[in-house]
Parts: structure tokens; sequence; C-alpha cells
């Protein structure tokens, strides 16, 4: 999968990069705050840049740390609209009923009767991390200031 992302500090659309997702892995885990559920769901993706525009030495540590902030912000901004969308046609897409009845398989009793209703009042709580492994095909300027020597 690749996804572009825009460069830190960017002042245009054409100052992006791509990140090609090499592997993923997600946690989801249910809780009960109250009479509330909560989906507690980690993200962790690990990919290489393929093309960036981004200005910046590409050696540093530091660069790419600064890299990796707008891919997990992507992906925030993914989750939450498949979320809304899941909301907005009444389905349960992440399959949380599943969870929720092992976890909590006395409370699913009850609650699978309005299981609709509770699903529009769940909580989530959602974090990503990304990590840059490799670094391929960049437009790198010969100068910080975009000038030629």
């Amino acid at each position: 999968t690749f996804t572009p992302f825009p460069c830190p500090g960017a002042k245009s659309e054409a100052e992006q990069s791509t990140i090609q997702i090499r592997s993923a892995r997600t946690r989801i885990a249910p809780s009960k705050q109250g009479n509330r559920l909560v989906m507690r769901i980690r993200v962790k993706v690990r990919g290489d840049l393929v093309e960036s525009s981004c200005r910046g030495d590409y050696a540093s540590p530091s660069l790419i740390e600064s890299l990796e902030r707008p891919i997990e912000q992507e992906i925030l901004k993914a989750i939450e609209a498949g979320w809304q969308a899941s909301l907005r046609l009444g389905l349960d897409l992440p399959g949380f009923a599943d969870r929720v009845h092992r976890k909590y398989p006395n409370d699913w009793r009850r609650w699978k009767n309005d299981w609709d209703e509770r699903l529009r009042r769940i909580q989530l709580d959602v974090k990503a991390y990304a990590s840059i492994r490799n670094i391929g095909l960049s437009q790198q300027p010969i100068r910080s200031d975009g000038r030629h020597p």
C-alpha cells in the first residue's frame, strides 16, 4: 500500500512524500468506562519512503522522525473516516461486537439486544505509530535554500 503524506511544514500540496507500507499491525481492545464502551486501537506501521520532495538531510534521524508524524496523522484520519462511514451505514464494520462479546460475555447478554444503539455511543481511543525503515527515491535539493550552487 502506498500512502502519500504532506512534508512537515509544507507550504504547498506539491511538498509531499509517499511511504510504501511493508507491514502493519493493529490491536483492538474493548474496555468499560462506567456505562460506556471504549475501543482502544493501536496501529503500528513500518514502511519505506519511496518518494519525497521534502527538504532536509535524509541521513538525519530527526528528519526521519519528523516525516513519521504526518504518516501517523494520515492513519488516524483514515480510521476516523472508516468509523464515520460505519456509523453512517449503521453497521459494525470493525467487528467490535465480537471483541466485546469475547471480553465481556456476561455484559454482552444484556447489550446484544440494543447493540445498534451502543455501537453509536462507542468512544475510540486511537494511537498510530509509524516508522520509516528505508529511503528510496527523493528529490532532495542540492542546497537547503533550493538553489543550485
